[in-house]
């Protein structure tokens, strides 16, 4: 008898398929699965060489063993089945997902959680077409959509303060030093 896939790690909900190979002549019903000490009765293949579990849960991490007899010898084989947990993702909102799992916060906004527990969210489109002519889209930190139907006219002064494309205003206590190789005022479409 052979363990197949004699260490196995899978996270919580994946499926866990063990194989046993029995190289004697043996009946199906001379094999034997057990977790522990425990007979196993429920997920095992037809020709009894193939324990399957279709959802793992933390219960299922334990030691399995297939055991085939013949003529009153005993011969077996160990599966170690390690079930982690998923990683865990916390929203601003304290809200919990686990790791592959996408989330929408709120309708103009998609989340992902990471292998690392770590969520990444992106701004998404409502669909609802801005003006023409040329129309440029700003989302703010909330993902919140805004339509800017024109151009905007961008100047650098030597004052702290400035107005952004869609009226905001804001001032800046960085000092910055800049150089234009082009005069004249430039589009940002």
């Amino acid at each position: 008898v052979e363990a197949l896939n004699p260490e196995v790690v899978v996270k919580k909900g994946q499926k866990i398929v063990l194989t046993c190979a029995v190289y004697a002549d043996v009946p199906k019903s001379a094999i034997t699965w057990y977790k522990g000490d425990h007979k196993v009765k429920k997920g095992i293949s037809r020709k009894r060489l193939r324990l399957t579990i279709d959802s793992a849960t933390l219960e299922d991490d334990s030691d399995y063993r297939c055991e085939a007899t013949k003529d009153g010898k005993v011969n077996s084989d160990i599966f170690v089945v390690d079930v982690v947990m998923p990683a865990v993702c916390e929203h601003e909102d304290g809200t919990e997902f686990e790791e592959g799992t996408t989330y929408n916060p709120q309708d103009t906004e998609e989340c992902t959680c990471d292998a690392q527990g770590v969520h990444h969210c992106a701004c998404i489109d409502d669909g609802e077409e801005c003006e023409d002519p040329t129309p440029v889209i700003w989302f703010n930190d909330n993902c919140v959509k805004t339509c800017v139907p024109e151009q905007g006219l961008c100047s650098a002064a030597a004052d702290p303060h400035y107005k952004t494309f869609d009226g905001s205003e804001f001032a800046s206590r960085e000092t910055a030093s800049t150089t234009s190789s082009d005069a004249g005022d430039q589009d940002v479409r």
